[in-house]
């Protein structure tokens, strides 16, 4: 393990932050020797044919030795070609009937054995981490416990203009709080000389720099300037929420260069809960009362609990954007613990003082933060820029971009809800104890019994199925990105299918997925976030916050093109839409450097506006 440790792992030519899968590990099934497939079909033959092997075998003239077997295989095709010869029906459904017998049989053991012995490979995310296998540079895992929604701690600036601080900026006032969960998330700090700047250093710097000279009209100078100060020098954090089906890693090629070109300190993107390697907690618990008695597996209950079922609790959008809200809470305690340091050391303590106002503007810019959201990530997006604004945050969000948005009654079909069960979970443990008797014991088995249906006769063969699909085939992800995901097949890398190929080496992923599709379809249409298209027309009535919607022309997953981007147009007159030509679902990977240059446009036009 050691010298694993000290292997120096190659980044790809094409993808310097991205690693290969190692060799010791398999994302597919592998092929079974040829010998062995030899013997499965000689095993299946025998199987099929057992009786008329078993009245050869048991004839007194058999004799077991070479020559009796060759004669015997001999007279077997012999007698075999002879009764094709004189065909019949009889014979010709003896015959089907042996070789549907025989592929069966065949099939069965084929599956079998690779399953037993040629699996692919699961490995948690722990184990990835500690052997340095992780599959970015820019990877990191950590134990998160996500923020409840709504509980962010009041605090500003006191009377000084210095900022308040306290050990966390969000807190929780009951027992509901979510548990802990590790988290495999991607983070890029800035390379530019501001990032590790205090925050007047940070914009004084900034107004001093040279503007980028551009193409433009005469007297736009100005204007330019006033657009590379005030636009690109103010993000503390760009946030990134991935889709369906994709993880942190679909974010890779594009966050470097996206950090420095907005001139953010950082980005973070992570993967949600059923997603990339993530830990994937266990949909049911038992709760003694309103204490969680530990996590229930297909054995039964502890004594003295109630059945519960926590899916649509920690699978849900709004756990998925606590762990958001978390991370980017420690990205603000990190760069401010940094920033005051250097502040008060060195030369830094006779730095020239400022006023308090200016101070205190400084400090507000910059921790305005940019939200991105793609496709199913798009909600998560509009959840986090709500909560942030609504709140008394440190992080105030500046720029929300939704990149082929996956949006109920918005870009997609309204889907009318049921009342659901996912937030009894929530409700449950703050509510009254469970039953207790022969009733509390009869709910008890009964929840045992059904847990134990479901895991045997629909979660164990649709993972399997799942398996068999995503990593029975080597070109899965090759051809699904190919033929549904990107525009232009032909701009289709390996590096890209790597990065959607990565996650399937992850332990439980197939269990992973199955657990957030049933806490998506079992979810209460009482959440105050269930309304797709409000969140979209609050967001964008926030003052400060510019809304970007950003879609390929040839997506065939959300097809906004068209019609629905009329709609859009007339619906949410406050939200930009950019139309990226011949594009598909994922933009931000098939052309990094258009989509790039067309969020800058849209950018410098905003700037451009607000200044006229």
């Amino acid at each position: 393990q050691e010298q694993r440790r000290q292997v120096q792992r190659s980044a790809r030519a094409d993808e310097t932050n991205l690693y290969d899968i190692p060799s010791t590990l398999h994302a597919t099934y592998r092929p079974i020797p040829i010998f062995l497939k030899f013997l499965i079909g000689i095993g299946s033959l025998a199987i099929v044919g057992r009786s008329k092997l078993y009245q050869i075998v048991t004839s007194p003239h058999f004799r077991w030795t070479i020559a009796s077997a060759y004669t015997t295989i001999t007279n077997a095709f012999t007698s075999l070609l002879s009764e094709l010869r004189a065909f019949s029906w009889n014979n010709a459904k003896n015959l089907i009937f042996y070789l549907f017998g025989t592929s069966i049989i065949a099939i069965l053991s084929t599956l079998g054995i690779q399953e037993v012995f040629f699996r692919p490979s699961r490995v948690s995310t722990q184990y990835l981490m500690e052997n340095d296998l992780l599959p970015s540079r820019l990877s990191r895992y950590q134990m998160v416990t996500p923020l409840s929604l709504g509980k962010l701690k009041k605090h500003g600036y006191d009377s000084s203009g210095e900022v308040s601080m306290s050990s966390s900026s969000w807190e929780d006032d009951d027992n509901t709080a979510p548990r802990p969960i590790g988290v495999h998330f991607i983070q890029y700090s800035g390379t530019q000389s501001t990032q590790q700047l205090p925050d007047r250093q940070l914009n004084d710097q900034v107004q001093e720099q040279e503007p980028k000279q551009i193409d433009s009209p005469k007297g736009a100078t100005e204007t330019s300037a006033k657009h590379q100060r005030g636009q690109q020098s103010n993000l503390h954090a760009i946030y990134l929420h991935h889709g369906f089906g994709a993880s942190s890693l679909s974010w890779l090629p594009v966050l470097p260069p996206l950090v420095e070109r907005l001139r953010a300190r950082m980005g973070i993107a992570h993967d949600a809960v059923g997603f990339g390697f993530t830990d994937r907690p266990d949909e049911e618990r038992i709760v003694c009362g309103n204490e969680d008695c530990g996590i229930r597996d297909c054995n039964g209950s502890r004594a003295g609990g109630s059945f519960e079922s926590t899916a649509g609790d920690q699978y849900s959008v709004e756990t998925n954007v606590g762990i958001g809200l978390a991370l980017l809470n420690d990205s603000v305690d990190s760069l401010e613990s940094s920033a005051y340091s250097t502040c008060e050391s060195g030369e830094e303590k006779s730095a020239k003082p400022i006023e308090e106002n200016e101070a205190a503007s400084a400090r507000e810019s910059a921790r305005s933060i940019a939200i991105f959201g793609h496709s199913m990530g798009a909600k998560a997006a509009l959840i986090m820029a709500k909560t942030l604004s609504e709140q008394n945050s440190l992080l105030k969000p500046k720029l929300v971009v939704l990149v082929a948005p996956a949006l109920e009654g918005v870009s997609l079909a309204a889907i009318k809800r049921g009342s659901g069960s996912s937030s009894s979970a929530i409700s449950s443990r703050s509510g009254k104890s469970g039953s207790s008797g022969v009733m509390g014991r009869t709910k008890e088995w009964i929840g045992s019994f059904v847990s134990v249906w479901k895991k045997m006769f629909v979660d164990l063969p649709f993972q399997y199925g799942l398996r068999r699909l995503v990593s029975g085939n080597e070109n899965f992800w090759k051809n699904a990105l190919k033929n549904f995901v990107w525009g232009d097949p032909q701009k289709l890398t390996d590096s890209d299918v790597l990065r959607f190929q990565w996650p399937s080496i992850g332990k439980d992923w197939e269990r992973g997925l199955l657990a957030f599709s049933r806490s998506r379809l079992s979810s209460s249409s009482s959440s105050p976030f269930d309304d797709d298209g409000r969140l979209l027309r609050d967001i964008q009535r926030l003052e400060g916050v510019r809304v970007v919607i950003m879609y390929g022309s040839k997506d065939r997953i959300v097809v906004i093109d068209g019609v629905v981007a009329e709609r859009l147009k007339q619906d949410y007159p406050n939200v930009k839409l950019v139309r990226l030509e011949g594009m598909g679902h994922d933009p931000f990977e098939e052309d990094v450097d258009v989509f790039l240059n067309e969020l800058e446009k849209v950018l410098g036009q905003a700037c451009h506006s607000s200044n006229g």
